[in-house]
């Protein structure tokens, strides 16, 4: 069984690294053994550094995407051009036609406390947003789980949830959106910790991409 963690201060469940790729494996952006989930889970997106794969995201609000800091801490204002996204579900990046709706531009981004994440570490604080110039709004967006009572009844040891993104595979390529599912081992104030069948889970770029959990009615 591979165990992992994910950051539980935004309750999309935002993936904070690698735990099923090969242990020499360099990849940013990995989830193993997964499906193509074709038009499902479209609110899941890639964002992409000068064109290319980087990081997962999550699309929030039209406008408001969240990934992991670490996915932004490197960049500054005068990198903002360079940082666009996609929700396209076959986004084999040197294959997108740039056409208009295909590529978003990232407006500004921002952090939750960059600053005490570096200082402690603390996976609470590993999360980050992203504003857009234009609204994305042909896609199911799945809002954070953000109630405490359900939080509290539906976060639980044992419960299954669908993790998402569009890492190297297996078979070494990447650029489509991919997904599998790992089961919740425990939970503290600060982590959700999972763990997953051998070979199958995300690696390290995967990283900002959600963890979808089923409510008695919804996601």
């Amino acid at each position: 069984m591979k165990r992992f963690k994910f950051a539980s201060s935004v309750y999309l469940l935002t993936v904070l690294g690698g735990f099923a790729c090969n242990s020499n494996s360099t990849s940013s952006l990995d989830i193993y053994n997964g499906e193509y989930t074709g038009e499902k889970w479209n609110a899941t997106g890639a964002l992409l550094v000068g064109g290319q794969n980087f990081c997962s995201v999550s699309l929030i609000h039209p406008k408001v995407a969240i990934t992991a800091a670490h996915c932004l801490n490197e960049f500054t204002t005068a990198d903002t051009p360079f940082l666009e996204l996609t929700f396209e579900a076959d986004a084999e990046i040197e294959l997108i036609p740039r056409r208009k709706g295909n590529i978003v531009k990232v407006k500004s981004f921002g952090f939750r406390d960059i600053s005490y994440f570096h200082m402690t570490r603390q996976n609470n604080f590993d999360v980050g947003y992203l504003l857009l110039e234009t609204p994305v709004d042909d896609v199911s967006i799945i809002p954070p789980l953000l109630d405490y009572y359900e939080r509290r009844d539906s976060l639980l040891p044992g419960k299954t949830v669908t993790i998402v993104g569009y890492g190297n595979r297996e078979d070494g390529y990447s650029g489509k959106r991919q997904s599998t599912e790992v089961t919740i081992e425990s939970i503290n104030s600060s982590e959700v910790n999972f763990t997953s069948e051998e070979g199958k889970g995300s690696c390290f770029g995967d990283s900002g991409g959600p963890a979808f959990l089923q409510l008695a009615n919804k996601w």
